[in-house]
């Protein structure tokens, strides 16, 4: 099933998202919004300049970069002279739209950022001399909180469209009753609560090449992102 832009709640784990540091009052979200875990997508979050003008200093930005198979990431954060500039305030300007925006729509009195990746994946993966793990596979199901127990919430900003630049590379919601895709579009933010409620894969490029900038934010202080880390 292929989801349009929207809101659809789920249940939520609740002992799951107590497990890692207690609950923090306004934030968990087995607590926040009455414990309602939730998917959400909106269409032109980013404007189409914005999308393309952060696909394009991510794809310089990703020159000589190693990377696993189809699969390049680069942490903006800690890699902002890559970024540039330009690179480095459309990055931070859009993950602080993303923080308000979840904020705002989940209620909350506070959130961290717990760290960000632009993520370039490829249908037809280069052979050079930088991949480290040509047979990377990047489509196994998971739960981000199971991965890093202080995610708390997970958003997703794609930067091109499915369909007119690449082919696959669908997020699918892996529910009981059936697989719930997102399909990538410019622009298109998709944001998530991060426990078990929310199994997920991304779908395998089959040809072109999608980009995607992908962020975590965490209930805990102690444990939001550092350029220490």
């Amino acid at each position: 099933r292929t989801r349009p832009a929207g809101r659809w709640s789920v249940p939520c784990a609740l002992e799951f998202y107590q497990d890692a540091y207690g609950v923090v009052e306004g934030c968990t979200p087995s607590v926040a919004r009455g414990g309602a875990c939730s998917r959400v997508v909106i269409d032109d979050f980013a404007s189409a300049k914005e999308s393309r003008d952060l696909l394009e200093v991510t794809e310089v930005a990703m020159k000589n970069l190693f990377h696993q198979g189809g699969t390049t990431s680069l942490a903006p954060a800690s890699s902002l002279d890559r970024l540039g500039a330009r690179g480095e305030n459309l990055f931070q300007m859009l993950m602080s739209k993303v923080k308000l925006q979840l904020m705002d729509d989940f209620g909350l009195d506070v959130i961290y950022d717990s760290g960000a990746l632009l993520t370039r994946l490829e249908g037809e993966p280069r052979h050079d001399e930088w991949d480290v793990d040509p047979r990377h596979i990047y489509w196994n199901p998971h739960v981000d909180k199971a991965n890093i127990p202080t995610y708390d919430y997970s958003a997703l900003l794609y930067l091109n469209t499915h369909g007119s630049d690449f082919e696959g590379g669908e997020f699918a919601f892996l529910d009981d009753d059936a697989d719930r895709i997102v399909s990538p579009r410019a622009g298109r933010l998709l944001y998530f609560t991060s426990g078990p409620e929310n199994l997920h894969q991304v779908r395998e490029v089959t040809r072109g090449t999608r980009y995607v900038l992908a962020m975590w934010f965490t209930c805990s202080k102690a444990d939001r992102y550092s350029n220490e880390d």
